[in-house]
């Protein structure tokens, strides 16, 4: 986690998080943030299901599409450029 978070950081240039906490009360947290916007409160930044997204592992082999695709994978930093990019442009995120 903390290397995707270095990554955002010399992407954007914002700081990483300061304060680390331990996976499960990021999840509760998450279920928090829902209930509250349930009730009329702002929308989530993340809930309990993006934290189990973004926690899962999501390593898959890329040998098929290089084979038949000839396809290149980008490296963190530059998918990460890209992604972010996109965000910015349909207005998922201002930084």
């Amino acid at each position: 986690m903390l290397q995707l978070f270095q990554a955002v950081h010399r992407a954007t240039g914002k700081r990483p998080p300061r304060l680390r906490l331990p996976l499960w009360v990021v999840a509760v947290l998450g279920w928090v943030s829902v209930v509250v916007a349930r009730m009329g409160g702002p929308i989530p930044i993340f809930t309990h299901e993006s934290v189990r997204a973004f926690n899962h592992d999501w390593a898959y082999s890329s040998r098929q599409a290089h084979q038949d695709l000839d396809y290149a994978p980008l490296s963190l930093e530059e998918g990460l450029r890209d992604t972010l990019t996109w965000m910015r442009a349909v207005g998922a995120i201002k930084y």
